[in-house]
């Protein structure tokens, strides 16, 4: 009597998993198929500026195979601070800016960076440009502070684009779910107003621009987004009185980033931002340079801009941490200095 009892339990058990096996199969089929922007931004939401602001460079970096000189990864301060065509006017070096916003954490610029080195042929110089404040937060800690779960979703959908930072099981758990959400939408919103491509649709406080329309002026301005004005507010930095802090997250993904250059041969250049100079005695900055060196000892092919802090006068700072027109004018011809001496004979080849 028990064995007849088990026999269908069994069978229907066997059905059961068959039936999440396939729906698994079939979300994961949708979710790997689907374009990795349009994955990355909510369905049936018009993307936010913050949403294209990290996208924009990850996109670039995996659907172009343009050749560049130097890229230059970072916050906002690299990219609101990094001109690549005027930078290209005084070092005769064909660039790109990277830079999204701080609070794509330190995985998320190490994804920008190892999407760019995989898909695109050698640069001569990989810089890295940060707010000395920049590295006090990782991923979970910053959508903590922020309140929102971008840098994660960023984490979790480009991750598996770049091989070897992400564990396999969490790309396969992701691309289901994501591909299952999709599924769910063509099925029970399936009107066109629903359903249009999100891409298309006028951004979150810029309507008269889609996220498609940025993202070309961006490429044709190599990634530069320049902040409008002579000076912006000037704010507090969080926590004056407490020494500048390195999160291990961050030490761990610019050490990474530097093993990776090093495999091929690509200079790595660290260059932290230059701020107002009467800051300079708001807040301890010693732990950013104590780094710097440790870095450098640790890695004798690493460079780290001298000197390792610039303090830079108001009138050339639109606020705390940016750079106006005239701040970005000096700071190109500072850039262009540092990495002169850097640039490899080495032929470039594709990898």
């Amino acid at each position: 009597m028990g064995r007849a009892r088990i026999a269908p339990t069994l069978v229907m058990l066997a059905l059961v998993c068959a039936t999440l096996g396939a729906l698994s199969a079939a979300g994961y089929t949708a979710g790997r198929g689907i374009d990795s922007d349009l994955r990355f931004l909510e369905p049936r939401r018009s993307p936010t500026v913050d949403e294209a602001l990290l996208a924009y460079p990850v996109e670039y970096a995996l659907r172009s195979d343009e050749k560049n000189d130097a890229i230059f990864v970072g916050d906002s301060t690299c990219r609101c601070g990094i001109d690549p065509l005027q930078f290209e006017r005084v070092s005769g070096l064909r660039a790109f800016n990277l830079g999204s916003l701080g609070n794509a954490g330190p995985t998320g610029f190490l994804i920008t960076a190892e999407a760019y080195l995989w898909k695109h042929p050698r640069p001569q110089v990989v810089v890295l440009c940060m707010a000395p404040t920049g590295f006090e937060l990782n991923g979970a800690d910053m959508a903590a502070k922020i309140g929102s779960n971008l840098p994660l979703r960023f984490e979790a959908n480009y991750g598996p684009e770049v091989p070897g930072l992400v564990p396999f099981e969490e790309s396969v758990e992701y691309f289901i779910k994501r591909g299952s959400l999709s599924l769910w939408e063509e099925a029970f919103f399936w009107d066109k107003q629903t359903t249009r491509d999100v891409r298309d649709l006028p951004m979150v406080g810029r309507l008269d621009q889609t996220f498609r329309t940025i993202q070309r002026k961006s490429q044709e301005v190599r990634g530069f987004h320049p902040l409008v004005g002579l000076h912006g507010k000037r704010f507090q930095l969080d926590t004056p009185s407490v020494p500048v802090r390195i999160d291990p997250t961050w030490d761990r993904s610019v050490r990474l980033l530097e093993e990776r250059c090093e495999s091929l041969g690509v200079p790595l250049l660290i260059r932290f931002s230059p701020m107002p100079s009467d800051l300079a005695q708001e807040k301890d900055f010693t732990p950013v340079e104590r780094w710097a060196h440790d870095l450098q000892a640790a890695y004798p092919r690493l460079h780290v801009g001298q000197p390792v802090l610039l303090w830079y006068d108001w009138a050339l700072c639109y606020d705390n941490l940016h750079l106006n027109a005239a701040g970005i004018e000096v700071y190109m011809k500072r850039l262009a200095q540092d990495i002169r001496p850097l640039i490899s004979a080495v032929p470039q080849s594709r990898h």
